[in-house]
């Protein structure tokens, strides 16, 4: 179900299939609510990640994160503390902090939350409506996101990370 970008404070519920499809950034995202549809309260995307993906460090300066893996296996680094995280683990990101994350060779699934919302946008504007559910075939489009991020008060820190591997 597609809802209109224009409406404030509506009540949503979404079947596993529904939302915005996107291969952005080498992942397949879905983005289940805009902050259009909250008032600006909130952005949140599930997103299928590919394995040994890395995200470069950065900082938002709009926004705070929470994610949630949902399966696979993720480390996130805050402020140089780091995170390692399975199916079920949590991690709270706020704004103003320098983060990155990566995953494992299985990939991952994840739900991120944006707060408030509008992070959503970014990778609408950096990614391709997906034709199927499923990981791209394309490349991760890193220069495009670094190019845009200050657009949306994301500061890059550096290049992305290497993937890593779970603990044993």
């Amino acid at each position: 179900m597609e809802r209109n970008q224009a409406a404030t404070s509506v009540s949503i519920g979404l079947q596993p299939a529904e939302g915005t499809a996107l291969w952005t950034m080498g992942q397949l995202m879905t983005i289940k609510v805009r902050k259009g549809d909250t008032a600006g309260e909130l952005g949140a995307m599930e997103t299928l990640l590919p394995p040994n993906l890395g995200i470069p460090p950065h900082i938002h300066h709009r926004e705070s994160e929470v994610n949630l893996v949902l399966e696979g296996w993720m480390r996130f680094t805050l402020d140089g503390q780091v995170f390692e995280c399975g199916p079920g683990g949590f991690v709270y990101l706020p704004k103003g902090h320098a983060h990155r994350f990566e995953t494992g060779p299985a990939g991952a699934r994840m739900l991120a939350i944006a707060l408030p919302g509008g992070l959503e946008a970014l990778y609408e504007r950096v990614g391709v409506p997906a034709s199927e559910r499923r990981l791209p075939t394309i490349p991760p489009d890193v220069a495009g996101w670094m190019a845009l991020a200050p657009e949306f008060g994301i500061e890059v820190l550096g290049p992305p990370p290497g993937g890593s591997q779970p603990p044993s």
